[in-house]
């Protein structure tokens, strides 16, 4: 049996090498082709990754670029938010059948801070998860709303939805960039985390994103959180 071990480097994906590259224009796609090997190289900013998770919507897009104005630097609350998430994969194990990227976003979700780890522990079982044993008494409008997204999108259901994600009275600003960077992991996988620049090695501005409003591209998080009511 032969497994493939190559990862993408930073030089193996360096955009002079894209046939989307011009001379004296630079990348002329609206979205890269090539941003899931890009990610895995960790040459995208946050700016970038966060503008290709929803067609453009006014109020969701504004939201999304002040957040990515203000990205810290990592993908993690802190360091013992990265401890919690670690520890369980070691305690689960792996399962290629249950490894997927949405169970990841639920992971890094529900070990976002000690409280919500504790109350969802009992929800993970080498199979995947079972959110029925979370015990939601007395459970803070903050964890619950993490709760909410995290079965979202494991379970792919409308706890959570695009018109949630655009009210700041419905998703505070804390929740929100956790949600969103969940979303990340949900359409890159783990590579997600190796985020730490704002901008990457690819500029993306708002003008292409309103630009793509008139194309095809419907990003996965479209799927994931369903821009209907609940």
């Amino acid at each position: 049996m032969y497994i493939n071990t190559f990862k993408y480097k930073p030089e193996d994906v360096s955009c002079v090498l894209c046939t989307e590259y011009v001379k004296k224009l630079g990348c002329t796609a609206l979205s890269c082709p090539c941003l899931a090997e890009r990610m895995e190289a960790g040459t995208v900013g946050y700016a970038e990754a966060v503008a290709e998770l929803f067609p453009y919507r006014p109020r969701l897009t504004a939201r999304i670029m002040r957040l990515a104005e203000s990205f810290p630097g990592t993908m993690w609350q802190d360091n013992a938010h990265r401890k919690r998430m670690e520890t369980l994969r070691l305690l689960l194990g792996c399962r290629k059948e249950r490894d997927t990227p949405e169970f990841f976003a639920a992971l890094y979700l529900l070990t976002s801070n000690k409280e919500l780890a504790d109350r969802t522990f009992n929800c993970f079982f080498r199979g995947g998860i079972d959110f029925r044993y979370a015990r939601r008494r007395g459970i803070s409008s903050h964890d619950y709303t993490l709760l909410m997204a995290a079965k979202s999108l494991y379970c792919h259901t409308a706890e959570v939805t695009q018109g949630d994600l655009a009210e700041p009275q419905i998703i505070p600003d804390e929740a929100f960039r956790l949600l969103i960077n969940a979303l990340l992991i949900a359409r890159f996988g783990l590579d997600a985390l190796k985020i730490t620049e704002r901008r990457g090695q690819r500029g993306y501005t708002l003008r292409r994103l309103i630009r793509r409003e008139a194309g095809g591209n419907a990003p996965s998080a479209g799927l994931l959180f369903p821009s209907e009511g609940r």
